[in-house]
């Protein structure tokens, strides 16, 4: 609830830099301004900068396509036509697919003109700048996760320790046809959400890469599937585990 909080509380004051932004420049259709800057705030600081450079990309390509298909075929809905089509074939071919919709949002405020002047190019360049901007800009202040990252590492490890003990316990017993595998299925899901949260974590660093809790989950990931084959190859025949277990080697 508190992230959710904090995000909505983020976009918003980013959409509304934006628009105030588009108006104290008197730019025509400032509210779009709010809208790119929405569209480009995402969960990290380099997913943010590389779809925003994406975006870059592909509006400067659709501002060639549109100033080409607006001069042969007019500032009308087959003029938008034309562009669009081979627009979205660019974004599929380049990986493009979250600027089709944005950028061809801003293209459209040319029917709306009714011509591509300087002027207008200028307004809808300036709407796309000031909303990435202030989008990247809103993004920046993201930083690693210590509390949630240690918390799910911590969970994941105590998970370890869980099985190994169980593991002791149960080894000298004749009757282990009680014993399900749950444990690892518990396992399994520690070390997921911990190697997410690292991940992210990762991601929203730009000066160095600080790989210590992806190597250690990956460790922990490790050591979980090597007691697993353990568990499943020497202990199966003799301790009675389930077929379940063995069927994770």
């Amino acid at each position: 609830m508190k992230q959710s909080i904090t995000n909505t509380t983020k976009i918003f004051l980013a959409a509304m830099a934006a628009i105030l932004a588009a108006e104290l420049l008197s730019l025509d259709n400032s509210i779009s301004a709010g809208i790119v800057a929405i569209l480009t705030i995402l969960p990290t600081k380099k997913e943010t900068i590389r779809t925003a450079v994406s975006r870059f990309l592909a509006f400067v390509i659709a501002l060639l396509l549109a100033a080409v298909s607006f001069h042969l075929f007019g500032f009308g809905l087959t003029g938008f036509l034309i562009y669009l089509a081979p627009f979205i074939f660019v974004c599929q071919i380049m990986g493009w697919a979250s600027a089709m919709a944005m950028d061809s949002v801003i293209i459209s405020h040319f029917l709306i003109f009714g011509s591509m002047t300087p002027e207008h190019l200028g307004n809808e360049i300036l709407i796309f700048v000031i909303g990435v901007g202030i989008g990247i800009a809103a993004n920046l202040s993201l930083r690693k996760n210590e509390a949630d990252m240690k918390r799910y590492r911590d969970e994941a490890d105590e998970q370890i320790r869980s099985i190994l003990r169980r593991m002791s316990e149960r080894l000298p017993l004749e009757d282990k046809r009680d014993y399900n595998g749950d444990c690892f299925q518990h396992l399994d899901r520690a070390i997921f959400l911990a190697e997410e949260m690292a991940r992210t974590n990762y991601a929203n660093q730009f000066r160095k890469g600080d790989t210590f809790d992806l190597r250690y989950i990956d460790m922990g990931n490790v050591q979980a599937h090597q007691e697993d084959s353990q568990q499943s190859s020497d202990a199966a025949a003799d301790c009675g585990f389930s077929q379940a277990d063995r069927r994770r080697v």
